[in-house]
């Protein structure tokens, strides 16, 4: 849900930092009254993987995997990388 706009909102405008896709006003406001959510949760990139591999083991495609983990895709594959990069390194 959108927040209701301001004479500060500056959403419209794309040279504002944008966070959530609002600008910093409308984004402190939903903060602050509790507007958002969808909260961001902390899920350990082994995990991650471990479903990852599960999952595509059973037919799934990486888009599917990533909307069942509640990620993008783009963001999955940041992920796994990651994941990838820990294991390498025998940390």
């Amino acid at each position: 849900m959108a927040p209701p706009r301001t004479q500060t909102c500056r959403c419209d405008d794309p040279a504002a930092g944008k966070i959530r896709k609002m600008c910093r006003p409308c984004y402190q406001r939903q903060y602050y009254t509790g507007g958002f959510t969808k909260v961001r949760r902390y899920r350990p990139i082994a995990d991650t993987a471990e479903d990852y591999e599960f999952l595509r083991s059973q037919g799934a495609n990486h888009e599917a995997i990533a909307d069942y983990l509640g990620l993008t895709p783009s963001s999955l594959s940041i992920a796994l990388s990651r994941a990838k990069r820990t294991r390498e390194s025998g940390a």
